[in-house]
């Protein structure tokens, strides 16, 4: 069962409704039960009242998930059961009950139909309601529709600062890239070698993309422009806890099959821990092509984040980024690739 009478801050880890239950008992004083509202299923049974027989709870508990509005799953012989669709962080939908009394019941009250729905001996259903605060029907309804409006707008203002949050990072990192990027052209100026731009690239990457090794690697050409010279000529350059030598990183590029106009390639556990995948250091990946216009010149990648984390599209645009700066930046000093 779960448990609300903490006052921690802190709350079980089995008690992902347990702000639901607090709020509940806060405004109607009494602890509720809480069913799947898709199956029906009992999930936590209320300790301070009774639950009601489950069975029968079971399809008019799924009729107020179908409508998704508070009301009354049972009102007779002065008491009611009241059911809220309750909103909760959690998949599944969730509705909550309680029973109340709506006036004062006295020994000789006849509770059948409450006993029933209940499940309880007609003596006990007695004294439990004699025993219970007396309720406005209204008043409920209207609490219920209070307390459903409180936890809509603690969800929205709860999803704000989730979204201030994500825009925040989002323009913290655009401003690295950008910052980065300048750095580079600025650079790109005096620099006069694709060794120097890319030594100070895979550096630069370093405080930008959390990576644990950056690789830059040329395409090899002839001494007109065109052709391949042999793998020896491959200019080949890294930082950080470089997992593939160039001839591994060769094989890489050949088993993902890099076209020539190629989106920026991403490879997550769910392409690295497969069988099939034959470089079991890479776990996460990103390769772009270094080009300018139908021209490319070589390869920049990204291995293993840092964090475990997997790759997404804010590192592989930055890397595609300076992966096309650094095409121009060849295109330029005419070690065209055709």
């Amino acid at each position: 069962m779960l448990s609300t009478e903490s006052t921690d801050d802190t709350l079980s880890p089995e008690t992902e409704y347990c702000g639901l239950l607090q709020d509940f008992r806060h405004y109607f004083g009494v602890e509720f039960s809480l069913w799947d509202g898709t199956t029906g299923d009992l999930i936590h049974g209320s300790n301070s009242q009774p639950v009601g027989d489950q069975l029968a709870m079971e399809n008019l508990v799924l009729a107020v998930q179908e409508r998704r509005e508070a009301g009354f799953i049972f009102d007779g012989d002065g008491v009611l059961s009241l059911a809220v669709p309750g909103l909760t962080e959690a998949p599944t939908r969730i509705v909550a009950t309680a029973w109340f009394v709506t006036r004062a019941i006295d020994a000789n009250d006849s509770l059948d139909d409450a006993s029933t729905l209940l499940s309880m001996a007609l003596e006990e259903t007695l004294a439990w309601a004699r025993g219970q605060e007396v309720w406005s029907p209204h008043a409920l309804l209207r609490l219920a529709e209070a307390v459903s409006g409180k936890r809509i707008a603690e969800a929205a203002e709860k999803q704000c600062t989730l979204d201030v949050e994500l825009v925040s990072e989002s323009l913290a990192s655009t401003f690295e890239e950008i910052t980065l990027l300048h750095s580079v052209t600025r650079n790109l100026r005096i620099s006069s070698t694709e060794a120097e731009i890319a030594q100070m690239a895979t550096e630069w990457l370093s405080e930008c993309v959390p990576a644990e090794a950056f690789i830059v690697q040329y395409l090899p050409t002839t001494d007109d422009g065109t052709g391949y010279r042999d793998d020896k000529s491959h200019d080949f350059f890294a930082a950080g806890d470089v997992q593939l030598d160039r001839h591994e990183f060769k094989k890489l590029v050949e088993y993902i099959d890099l076209k020539r106009d190629s989106e920026p390639y991403i490879a997550n556990t769910n392409v690295t821990a497969g069988e099939a995948w034959p470089f079991s250091r890479i776990r996460q990946l990103i390769i772009v092509p270094l080009s300018e216009g139908k021209n490319v010149f070589g390869w920049l990648a990204a291995v293993n984040h840092r964090e475990g984390r997997e790759f997404g599209s804010v590192e592989a645009n930055f890397l595609h980024s300076l992966g096309s700066l650094l095409g121009i930046h060849s295109s330029k000093i005419g070690r065209a690739h055709v």
